[in-house]
């Protein structure tokens, strides 16, 4: 009978410490209704963006990022700690278009591993390198 007491006193000891030690999914660095969200772009570096339809889908929870670059569909991790922002090279598709689109897909990929921070004023998402400007996109509903 003492045996049995030891064996079951034994058996939830590990079940509770093994509770203890589980190891809990990491909680993402930002908050989702602060940084989440479509955003079309207006410019990159200062130079306005009118045609193209370039666009970031940001979705903190899944740390993705997911859009349409000019000419393919990419997406992208990121990381977002207190002060800083890092962006992984994207991944695109292969379409081909012309030159013009291109250059313009480019300069976006470019960019974006460069980005290290951000801001979100009023709608419109501001990506930087430092104090450089490097993108301005606008909020837009999907």
């Amino acid at each position: 009978m003492k045996h049995t007491y030891y064996i079951i006193a034994l058996t939830i000891g590990l079940f509770l410490s093994s509770c203890a030690t589980e190891k809990k999914e990491s909680e993402p660095d930002v908050k989702a209704p602060r940084f989440s969200g479509y955003y079309t772009l207006t410019s990159i570096e200062e130079t306005p963006i009118t045609k193209q339809g370039i666009t970031f889908n940001i979705e903190s929870q899944k740390r993705r990022i997911t859009g349409f670059s000019g000419c393919n569909s990419y997406n992208a991790a990121f990381t977002l700690t207190k002060d800083k922002l890092d962006i992984t090279d994207p991944l695109s598709t292969k379409k081909a278009c012309p030159a013009e689109a291109m250059d313009l897909e480019k300069k976006v990929f470019k960019n974006l591993i460069k980005v290290n921070r951000y801001t979100l004023k009023n709608g419109t998402l501001t990506l930087y390198n430092k104090d450089q400007v490097l993108f301005k996109a606008t909020s837009t509903a999907i």
